[in-house]
């Protein structure tokens, strides 16, 4: 699945961000909306300027990830056999490695997962989480959920945020 579609926000991830951030008039949900594109656009743009080989490199032919920033106790959970219905949650643990602070901007994955993620700027050294509560209730087949994070820090080399990603699969007991 494409980056883009994992960007698009559910009508309840709005809703929730909107709550969260206590965003209650039109002015400031275009706004919102407005920068939320903005983000979305730039975080397509990133992945298209990797595959095409034409980003920038340091001097040094060091190209830059996530991971150097960021490093993630987990990023990949196996749930296994569920049967239809069923949930499961997991926190998924991360620790600040750059020498920058780093800020997750949005979290998105699919309508089954509700996310919860730290707000707060991190100093280096300081750890911060991104907990996934999943639902299988409208699953019906084996699939490999991405989480998609996005962070305000900006790709020191293409000027673009930072994208990361970690996983979960499951297989749906018929």
């Amino acid at each position: 699945m494409s980056v883009l579609l994992h960007l698009v926000l559910t009508l309840n991830q709005f809703r929730r961000i909107l709550k969260r951030y206590k965003i209650r008039n039109m002015k400031k949900i275009f706004l919102f909306v407005t920068t939320m594109s903005v983000l979305c656009l730039s975080a397509c743009k990133t992945t298209t300027a990797v595959k095409t080989n034409t980003a920038p490199v340091a001097s040094d032919s060091k190209k830059f990830t996530p991971r150097d920033m960021v490093q993630w106790e987990k990023d990949f959970v196996e749930y296994g056999k569920l049967k239809k219905g069923d949930t499961r949650e997991f926190t998924y643990k991360y620790k600040n490695i750059s020498k920058e602070d780093v800020t997750i901007e949005i979290c998105t994955a699919c309508d089954c997962t509700t996310l919860d993620w730290t707000i707060k700027t991190l100093k280096p050294g300081e750890s911060g989480y991104v907990n996934a509560k999943f639902d299988s209730a409208k699953k019906d087949e084996e699939e490999t959920i991405n989480i998609t994070i996005i962070f305000k820090n900006k790709d020191p080399f293409l000027g673009y945020p930072v994208v990361d990603e970690v996983k979960f699969h499951f297989d749906i007991i018929k």
